[in-house]
């Protein structure tokens, strides 16, 4: 009996330390001001970390007051970096639950590093702030950016969607 009692609380520390193990790593490439890292961290359930990235060592000094600002819980799961974006998602392969890209104009550039840092059945949120570009308005622009050519006609919206998501298949089928 003495021996179950040992072997269940080895199993029952041995789940603990599993459980410790669990939660979702995510990473904001683009983070400012660190606004949305904390929500993150703070309002989203299961989150393990939040690493909160800029390039801008000022940004990251103001990202770091914000994290304080909202507390223990906010300071222990939440890491601020300052780094490229593109960088540290190489560095860090098949790493983050969740990869969130909100770039101030094209995400074109982040997509190849950031398919190869989100983990297998993980989260690739991405905005793309250049509408004008994916709808034809500067068709050369969206060329350049996404490889596609864009017609300037009702359904433009759709059409942006769709050159954005093959833009975002073509590094994911190469990886």
């Amino acid at each position: 009996q003495q021996q179950q009692q040992q072997q269940s609380q080895e199993q029952g520390g041995q789940q603990q330390s599993k459980d410790q193990n669990k939660g979702a790593v995510i990473l904001e490439g683009l983070a400012a001001t660190g606004l949305r890292s904390i929500r993150y961290a703070l309002e989203v359930p299961g989150v393990k970390r939040v690493d909160a990235n800029d390039l801008d060592p000022a940004v990251c000094e103001s990202m770091r007051r914000n994290v304080a600002f909202n507390g223990a819980e906010a300071e222990q799961r939440i890491r601020v970096l300052s780094n490229d974006a593109r960088i540290i998602m190489m560095q860090s392969p098949n790493t983050y639950d969740v990869v969130d890209l909100d770039p101030y104009g094209t995400p074109a550039q982040l997509l190849d590093t950031a398919v190869q840092s989100v983990r297998e059945g993980g989260l690739l949120s991405v905005t793309a702030t250049d509408m004008a570009n994916l709808c034809g308005n500067n068709s050369v622009t969206c060329w350049s950016n996404y490889g596609a050519y864009p017609i300037h006609r009702p359904y433009c919206h759709e059409m942006a969607l769709r050159i954005l998501l093959a833009c975002i298949e073509s590094p994911a089928g190469r990886n």
